[in-house]
Formats: structure tokens, sequence, C-alpha cells
């Protein structure tokens, strides 16, 4: 039965499924849908006419669900943080005008992101992973209490930054694009964390020390199949590396070129996977 559409201009009023439908197209596929791939897909599934499936994305923006991006030059749809989004039970995202959870409600702390173009705006597959794999990790008593992260392809920074506001006391993001650090730095500055989140293009000298409790990398394999082996001289003794942006089929691989780590989690979500590898001989002084 095709939805209940918005009466006129003035009524925002979204049937509950379609706007689930709608969310779930927009936040959780691989690539940013046009309007005009949204526009087709809710006439396939509700069977209404092209007009009305157009009205239907017109009061999603309204309601400030979703929104408007000019990606690489090309108008497409992505995920709006003006409501709160739960990614995991301590990780909630927001935008930077989302109103404070009201005093005494024991919501955790927001982290807010600025809307974007650089990759890390929590909806990708991989991105969900990596952040559910945080909210496991740390805490109290699997992390150390001045722990440091090391985040390599930051992006938005959206990682270092849950590492920090779950109790990380410290954060490095390296990223080679300029835009993305600029984001990031915004992203840092908009949560507060100035002084602890260094933002950088590359590692220096100094860096590339055994001194980080956890190394975070949401890259391609190609890329991570290089970067490995100098990951794996990074970490403290107990340290762990927290790797996705990989398919299942790649999984395999991503352990070979991590001889001296055992993995410790697994997830995965459709097409990809995400692994936590400890290094071995942590496995022998807990």
């Amino acid at each position: 039965m095709p939805p209940r559409l918005p009466r006129h201009s003035g009524d925002s009023f979204i049937p509950h499924d379609v706007k689930e439908f709608i969310l779930s197209s927009v936040r959780y596929g691989d690539h940013a849908p046009s309007v005009a791939d949204l526009t087709g897909s809710l006439q396939r599934k509700f069977s209404c006419p092209r007009k009305d499936a157009r009205r239907l994305i017109t009061a999603a923006v309204k309601e400030r669900h979703i929104e408007y991006r000019d990606r690489f030059g090309r108008p497409v749809l992505a995920p709006s943080l003006h409501h709160p989004v739960m990614i995991s039970p301590r990780i909630i995202l927001a935008g930077p005008d989302t109103p404070a959870p009201p005093p005494g409600d024991h919501q955790p702390p927001l982290l807010r992101l600025h809307p974007g173009d650089a990759f890390g705006g929590g909806f990708h597959p991989t991105t969900r992973l990596c952040l559910e794999m945080i909210d496991d990790l740390v805490r109290p008593d699997r992390f150390p209490e001045n722990g440091k992260v090391l985040d390599m392809g930051t992006g938005s920074g959206i990682l270092a930054l849950a590492c920090l506001r779950l109790g990380a006391s410290g954060a490095m993001g390296v990223d080679t694009d300029l835009h993305a650090r600029r984001e990031a730095e915004a992203n840092r500055d908009l949560n507060g964390f100035h002084s602890v989140f260094k933002i950088q293009s590359a590692l220096t000298e100094e860096d590339r020390q055994p001194a980080w409790d956890l190394i975070t990398a949401n890259l391609r394999w190609p890329t991570l199949q290089e970067m490995a082996p100098v990951l794996a001289t990074l970490t403290t003794a107990s340290g762990a590396i927290l790797i996705s942006g990989i398919y299942l089929d790649e999984i395999k691989k991503a352990g070979e070129e991590l001889p001296d780590f055992y993995i410790e989690k697994k997830r995965e979500s459709g097409r990809w996977g995400c692994m936590l590898f400890r290094k071995a001989l942590a496995a022998f002084s807990d």
C-alpha cells in the first residue's frame, strides 16, 4: 500500500516505515545516494509515483533527518546529525547545533561532528564497526589510564575523538589530505580536545616509537598492507591495532602482515571486516 503522504508543504509528517527506509538507505550504504537514486528506491519499495517519492525526500530534509551535500561536484543525500544518533551504548553522534541532553539525563556526552566530505561521518559500515570496537575496548578495565591513540588516515577524526571521549588521555591523527586535516581540526575543537589531539600529515621520527596503546587504521587493503610492518613496531608491549576498511576475504592477508599479533576480536558487516589485533606477548603477560 502506498504510504500516507504530507497533505501540503507545511505538513512534514513522514510515515514511520518510510522514514526508516530513507534513513537506512542514506546512512548505511557504501555510497551516498543521489536524489534520483533514492527516488527510484522509494518508488520500488512503496509503489508510489515519482512526485510522491520526491515529496517524501523533501519532507525528510525539512525534518533534518537527511541533508543535501555536494560530493565532488555531484549532488547527493547524506545523513544529518541534527538528531542524535546512537552508534553504540557510549557513543552518540550529533551535529554542532544539536541540543545537549538535559541535566540529570544519564545519556553519554555527545560526540559532535561538523558536516563535511572527509571519510568518517559515522555511518559507513567500517566506521561503525570501528566505533563499536572502540566502545568495547576503551574502558578503565581494558585500557591504560594514560593510554594514547594513533589514528592513521584520520579523515574527520572520528575514531580518535571517540577514544578521547571514552577516556584516552591523548591522540594523534595522521592524514595526507589537507582538507581532511582541516575537518579533523574543526571537529577536535568542536569537542574541546584541542590540547590532547594532535593532527599532522605524517609521522615524524619522534612519533615512530613503541608508545601507542592503540593504533586505529580504517583504510583499504593496499594501504594497510604497505603500512602494517611500520604499525607493528609502534605499539606498546600490550598494545593493540584496530583495522577495518578491508573485505572479509582479506582478513587472512591482514593477519599474515602482523605475525607478532593475534586477532583478539573480529566483527563483520556485509562484505566488510574489522579486527582488533593484540600483541602476542600480551597474551602471556595478562
